[in-house]
């Protein structure tokens, strides 16, 4: 009998040790300590904070020279998951990074936080579910896709000759090279620049070209260019220059076109 005592306290207490390893394995990945060194701007830095991590709060960097977002992807268990790391930036930035669109496609309520965010995203699955979610709980909106009438910048064929565009042979691939202070694209559509436009610009931008061959052309992408694109007093002016290489040109106008429309949870489409 006190030998089967024995072996029952031993048991318990091999039990109560599994519970607190089970805790802090637990702990580890589901609530990982997050220090101010995690957010330093590199993809390297990044690659080494710990995972499980869906962190979303008023920035602690507001005098901070070193803003901005950092992505990069690393190997778990076999299978690359992206990491995400955002310091000091808007609401609208951080809408625009957590729901995958550019902030120029983004529609805020007048009632939108004017002060800036970090956050940070390491976990490995469901990650951009769970960062909405956190956006949703802690500040209180949500976003959706939905047709809506606004200013845009329209690309449009001004030279008919098309000078700086070669059409593509159909055996190529997509493909863009970095080399001699040149971009060189490869079998792209003229859509696909959409993007880049929206993103420099700050303005959604819309194909209204009719083009629908695939092109190769290169633009200019050395340091000085890429300096004043990143200026919003001299960003137009450098898009304009290259796109009349290409025989192309950027006209404003009205239009209704999908845009990430931000609201709070109580509004009624969301009770």
């Amino acid at each position: 009998m006190a030998w089967n005592q024995g072996r029952t306290r031993i048991a318990a207490g091999a039990l109560i040790l599994a519970l607190i390893a089970a805790a802090v394995v637990v702990k580890m990945e589901f609530f990982p300590s997050v220090k101010e060194d995690d957010f330093a701007l590199s993809e390297r830095n990044l690659r080494g904070v710990a995972s499980g991590l869906v962190l979303v709060r008023p920035t602690h960097f507001a005098r901070s020279h070193f803003d901005g977002v950092v992505t990069t992807t690393v190997r778990s268990f076999g299978k690359p998951v992206g990491r995400i790391i955002g310091r000091n930036v808007s609401f609208k930035d951080l809408i625009a990074a957590a729901y995958g669109q550019n902030a120029a496609r983004v529609v805020l309520p007048p009632d939108a936080p004017k002060t800036n965010f970090d956050f940070l995203v390491t976990v490995r699955y469901r990650g951009r579910q769970r960062w909405q979610e956190e956006i949703r709980k802690q500040l209180g909106f949500v976003a959706g896709m939905e047709p809506h009438e606004t200013d845009v910048l329209a690309l449009k064929v001004e030279n008919a000759r098309l000078p700086g565009l070669t059409v593509s042979d159909s055996d190529k691939e997509d493909n863009a090279d970095l080399h001699d202070g040149r971009l060189y694209f490869t079998h792209v559509q003229l859509g696909s620049l959409i993007h880049i436009l929206d993103q420099v610009l700050a303005t959604p931008a819309v194909d209204q070209t009719g083009l629908t061959n695939h092109y190769d052309f290169s633009v200019p992408w050395d340091a000085e260019t890429l300096q004043k694109l990143q200026n919003r007093s001299t960003s137009r002016a450098v898009v304009d220059r290259i796109l009349s290489d290409l025989g192309l040109a950027l006209k404003p106008g009205t239009t209704t076109v999908e845009m990430l429309l931000v609201k709070r949870v109580d509004s009624p489409k969301f009770r």
